[in-house]
């Protein structure tokens, strides 16, 4: 008997991490429908968008 366990039990939990490495990620891609080409990865709000809040600050402002 070595540390880890009997070898039928090294090969149990083998096959069990190999089915979870699979079977964990594609569950949870299914469930959350995750697509890597949505993720935005703009960070700084865009000029257009910037512009329109501060005239409508600017609106506001009048009175």
């Amino acid at each position: 008997m070595s540390i880890f366990g009997t070898p039928s039990e090294i090969v149990i939990l083998l096959f069990i991490s190999i089915i979870m490495s699979i079977g964990l990620p594609l569950y949870f891609g299914l469930k959350f429908d995750w697509d890597p080409a949505e993720v935005e990865t703009e960070v700084e709000p865009d000029a257009e968008a910037s512009a329109d809040i501060s005239e409508g600050q600017a609106a506001a402002d009048q009175p």
